[in-house]
């Protein structure tokens, strides 16, 4: 659009006067120039009736602009207001160009910043937008446009979603806690020999045991990996819930010793 628009500028800049013709390819400030004036003739249809009011000098007391203090600068833009500036920034970034929501141009503007930045996701488009645009509705603009895109609808991901197996007898059938127990290790975490504020730390472990049934834990304290630490703390365990029917572990060498 700002190519075809700039190339009619170009046909009437020329038709007029034969001492300023250009050729070639378009330039920088072309292409801006033509931006400005299709924004601008949006912005005119669209919010019109707040133009006028900043024009006559008076706040806009209600409507889509009025949290954003819109102004007008040289070139008849609307822009956000605000308090930067005199911030070491761009005065794009100081005061972003209002864009409408209801406007065809704005998809075209958003379309061209998400192809621009390698298909970038809506929170990303957003923040680059507003580099130099302020989108009324930008959040559901930019959402619209990623959702409409056909390259990211290609090389979107599913989710795989295997199909599970019915669950073992053991998990379903009523019976009292531990019956049927599970055992892992957590950790490593480290624990203080005495109670000292200088006492030494050293590496230790937690073996957790799973009801199967009730989702119960029970965990006991290791101060290392082996057969002999495990068959401590499973006399613990016992002691304290009683004898296992099944336990169920993922045959660790410190479990299969046991």
């Amino acid at each position: 659009l700002k190519a075809t628009t700039a190339y009619c500028y170009r046909f009437i800049n020329n038709a007029r006067s034969s001492e300023t013709k250009q050729f070639g390819p378009h330039t920088v400030k072309e292409l801006t120039s033509v931006l400005h004036f299709l924004i601008k003739r949006e912005q005119n249809t669209h919010f019109s009736q707040d133009i006028n009011i900043i024009k006559t000098g008076r706040s806009i007391a209600k409507g889509q602009l009025k949290a954003l203090n819109p102004l007008i600068d040289n070139h008849g833009l609307l822009r956000v207001g605000g308090r930067l500036k005199n911030a070491a920034i761009e005065d794009d970034q100081k005061h972003p160009i209002i864009l409408t929501a209801k406007s065809f141009l704005t998809d075209l503007i958003v379309r061209h910043e998400h192809e621009r930045t390698l298909h970038s996701g809506p929170t990303l488009l957003l923040a680059t937008l507003r580099q130099k645009f302020w989108p009324i509705a930008g959040r559901n603009s930019t959402r619209k446009i990623v959702r409409q895109c056909i390259v990211c609808f290609r090389a979107r991901p599913t989710n795989y979603q295997p199909q599970m197996g019915n669950m073992p007898a053991s998990r379903l059938k009523p019976a009292r806690p531990f019956l049927t127990t599970g055992v892992d290790y957590c950790g490593p975490i480290f624990i203080k020999t005495t109670k000292q504020r200088s006492a030494k730390l050293i590496k230790a472990y937690i073996t957790v045991f799973v009801c199967f049934v009730t989702k119960a834990i029970h965990l006991e304290l290791v101060t290392d990996l082996t057969t002999e630490a495990f068959l401590a703390a499973l006399d613990r365990f016992i002691a304290r819930r009683g004898i296992c029917a099944d336990i169920y572990s993922d045959n660790g060498r410190n479990f299969f010793g046991a």
